[in-house]
């Protein structure tokens, strides 16, 4: 995590850029509503 912090920080008192964007997020997001849809109905979901 301190890691990864530092990369923050760098990039916000660099004034550069910080990937990935919010792309990434709602991606990242659909997967996890994925795995508990197929959780509950116990098969694979295919993501589209």
């Amino acid at each position: 995590m301190e890691v990864e912090f530092d990369y923050f920080a760098d990039r916000l008192l660099g004034d550069g850029e910080i990937p990935p964007d919010g792309r990434h997020g709602l991606r990242a997001m659909r997967i996890i509503e994925a795995l508990h849809d197929s959780a509950e109905r116990g098969e694979p979901v295919v993501l589209a």
